[in-house]
């Protein structure tokens, strides 16, 4: 039922999986853990054991204890399972009104469907000079503060100037909306503003 690890796919032993609780349990936990061949193990513990430390005994021990009251690993992957489920039907909801939405139909917007995670990109097709993005992404981003909806800008992700030529997207989640309404309504005010934008 789960999507295949590329540790399917690993012979030898190359494969390092790291994985975070953070996205799939709950946010700030600070706390992972590494899936690869005993030898990197061995090595990684080493090298924590000089560098980082240990992980918080308090996220360790609320995260044992739940997944022991969900029934041990059969009972985790259930509800991970389940979880996925809600995510998939809500990217779902969003990239619905995306893809109905004005600005899609009118070559405003490009929405890249995720196939896992909690959050859709939105290309935004500028037609400017890539030197004008930082600009009129501040721009955007007013607009949509305007009509009420907060966005992540494309920006905020930029690791240097040169990155610029990249970063005309904005980042949506879905994942703190409590139901459909909700992400129906923020899908629309962000469209709104995209269309508004473009208007202006």
């Amino acid at each position: 039922l789960l999507p295949s690890s590329y540790l399917t796919i690993d012979t030898v032993g190359r494969v390092i999986r790291c994985e975070s609780f953070s996205k799939i349990f709950a946010p700030g936990l600070r706390l992972g853990f590494i899936v690869c061949h005993k030898e990197f193990t061995q090595r990684i513990n080493i090298y924590g054991g000089i560098t980082t430390g240990f992980s918080a005994g308090v996220s360790q021990m609320l995260v044992t204890n739940t997944i022991d009251q969900l029934g041990g690993f059969n009972g985790w992957i259930e509800w991970l399972i389940k979880l996925r489920n809600e995510y998939t039907y809500r990217r779902n909801a969003m990239l619905d009104i995306l893809y109905n939405s004005k600005a899609f139909k009118n070559g405003l917007i490009d929405p890249i469907d995720p196939n896992c995670g909690m959050f859709v990109i939105v290309i935004v097709k500028f037609n400017r000079p890539e030197t004008e993005y930082k600009e009129l992404i501040q721009k955007l981003i007013y607009k949509t503060i305007e009509n009420g909806v907060n966005v992540v800008p494309g920006t905020n992700m930029m690791f240097d100037e040169k990155s610029i030529s990249r970063a005309n997207f904005m980042r949506l989640t879905f994942s703190t909306l409590e139901d459909n309404d909700e992400i129906s309504e923020a899908t629309k005010r962000f469209t709104k503003s995209i269309e508004e934008f473009f208007s202006d």
